[in-house]
């Protein structure tokens, strides 16, 4: 019986140490497994850190070069049309290096170095824009862009004879304001006014066949700025008598937007650069409207038998000055002539205040009533007074000095260079035109010359082809926006030569090429403003405009590299 129990226990305790070892064995399974799980998760969770944060300064990076490009970007469209500008004006490329070789600093401790190099062997500027964000630091990145750039210019020269007018001119009217005429065997464009209208204006169609350029493509390819040299001819009429007029406004529109779906000019704008003479400005009567009385307005600064070059902007129907010069004999004389003879005076004879007389040898000056009376009944001619404003007394008439009118010689010729910067990079949200007019006399620059003259060749040969005008008012009376004698170095050369110091620059928003692309304005047109009753027309002619290349048809390129 002890045997039997004795050998139960042993079998009962050979079974309870199998069980036994069984569950350490388990047990030691269990922990085998949560060690490996445990392992298992950190690798998984080290590797989601490096893959999230490899992502996060992927991103980083990113933004980094994408900023970093627009700030390249930024650098060569500021760039552009300065060195477009210095080319055509023929400026030393040291000059342009020095304005513009050098690194700008913006806030976030980002940057834009620029880098010019003029190749002479090809007449090209290779134009560097590196934009660095931010500089040192462990995100640093920088992206480069380069442009070559030349200023072969194209454009379009018209002596209206070749086509239909409706072929590259829009009209804000019916059209009947502008014809063809011919004068001893040239044509020219005749503008004339309504009696409805004071004004005459037609826009260039850039976009037809007729034009061998595309604005919008040369706006494109120039950073999406917009600048040119464009000039044309005036003759108050064929024979250069300014007595068929009362008074005319005539010139060039340029930075022109008609607002073609309509032929309402009071929503018209452009700056206009014109001639101006008044035979009597307090007598000049426009087409009665809101433009008419603008106008008289604008003028009413100036006197009477002067002639004057005004730049103006009009917007809408208003009329604005923002500068102007008299064209004196002595200043300008291959442009204006003294005018033809008043009446010369006549013995016994009654004169109203306002009449003029012309010696019987002329000298330079005029005679006008101012107390109305009868002169002496002599041909012996008072001592004509050669003072300013002297007085002499005839018979019961005064008499007042006043100097000699003059007259616009026929076929003189206006130009303005149109340039246009960003005054608010890298951001390049805010536009600035800069206007630099110049003239010049039919003796010296005569109607049909063939090959049209440009101002840029002034730098290189003894004798100017223009006239710079030298204009009147100072800062102080200029619109407000409007700013005179800059030596800007940002826009303009860094040295300040007259004709510099005569730029204009003007930052009137609506007058530069914002949204080009999209509004597709006429951008370059001709107007005249005369009087309502009119007898002659405005004559126009040798129309020509100098562009940069870019934009289709011959020319120079402005070609990017990244």
């Amino acid at each position: 019986m002890r045997r039997i129990f004795n050998n139960f226990k042993s079998r009962a305790n050979s079974l309870n140490m199998g069980i036994n070892n069984r569950c350490s064995s388990q047990r030691g399974a269990i922990l085998v497994v949560l060690i490996v799980t445990m392992v298992i998760a950190a690798v998984l969770g080290t590797s989601m850190i490096y893959f999230t944060s490899t992502s996060t300064f992927s991103e980083l990076f990113a933004n980094s070069r994408a900023r970093a490009y627009y700030l390249a970007e930024a650098g060569g469209r500021y760039a552009t049309p300065i060195i477009i500008s210095d080319l055509a004006k023929g400026v030393a490329a040291s000059d342009t290096q020095a304005r513009l070789n050098k690194t700008f600093s913006f806030d976030g401790n980002n940057q834009v170095e620029i880098t010019v190099i003029k190749n002479d062997l090809n007449n090209t500027t290779t134009l560097t824009s590196v934009g660095k964000v931010p500089t040192g630091g462990w995100f640093y990145t920088k992206q480069q862009l380069k442009w070559t750039i030349s200023y072969a210019s194209m454009g379009f020269t018209t002596n209206f004879e070749a086509r239909p007018l409706s072929d590259y001119w829009a009209f804000d009217s019916t059209g009947s304001e502008a014809s063809i005429k011919k004068d001893g065997g040239s044509s020219s464009l005749a503008l004339k006014v309504d009696v409805s209208d004071p004004e005459a204006l037609i826009g260039l169609k850039w976009s037809g066949s007729a034009v061998n350029f595309n604005l919008s493509n040369i706006w494109t390819a120039n950073g999406n700025l917009l600048s040119y040299d464009v000039q044309v001819k005036v003759a108050s009429s064929p024979s250069g008598n300014i007595t068929d007029q009362d008074f005319f406004l005539t010139g060039l529109s340029f930075r022109l937007d008609m607002n073609n779906t309509d032929i309402n000019k009071d929503d018209d704008k452009y700056y206009g650069l014109s001639f101006f003479w008044a035979k009597s400005i307090s007598g000049m009567t426009p087409a009665t409207s809101a433009t008419g009385t603008s106008l008289k307005t604008m003028v009413s600064v100036l006197e009477d038998d002067k002639t004057y070059v005004i730049l103006f902007k009009k917007i809408g129907n208003t009329l604005t000055l923002i500068d102007y010069t008299e064209l004196t004999v002595s200043e300008y004389p291959n442009l204006v002539a003294y005018s033809p003879p008043f009446d010369n005076r006549v013995k016994n004879h009654n004169y109203a205040i306002g009449d003029i007389v012309w010696p019987l040898a002329p000298n330079g000056r005029h005679y006008r009533c101012i107390v109305a009376g009868q002169s002496v009944n002599s041909t012996t001619e008072p001592a004509w007074p050669n003072t300013d404003g002297g007085q002499i007394v005839d018979g019961t008439v005064t008499w007042q000095e006043s100097k000699a009118g003059t007259q616009l010689n026929s076929w003189s010729t206006l130009l303005v260079m149109v340039r246009e910067g960003f005054t608010d990079p890298p951001t390049n949200s805010i536009r600035r035109n800069s206007l630099t007019a110049y003239v010049q006399g039919s003796s010296v620059y005569p109607r049909d010359t063939t090959p049209i003259r440009w101002v840029s060749s002034e730098l290189v040969v003894p004798t100017p082809n223009f006239s710079y005008v030298k204009w009147f008012l100072p800062q102080s009376g200029a619109p407000p926006e409007v700013q005179s004698n800059p030596c800007d170095l940002t826009y303009l050369p860094n040295h300040c030569s007259p004709e510099v110091s005569e730029t204009i620059l003007d930052s009137t928003q609506t007058l530069t090429t914002y949204a080009f692309d999209t509004r597709s304005p006429n951008e370059i047109g001709l107007h005249s403003f005369q009087n309502s009753n009119a007898a002659r027309e405005i004559f126009l002619d040798d129309l020509a405009v100098q562009l940069p290349g870019g934009g289709g048809g011959t020319g120079g390129v402005v070609s990017q590299q990244h």
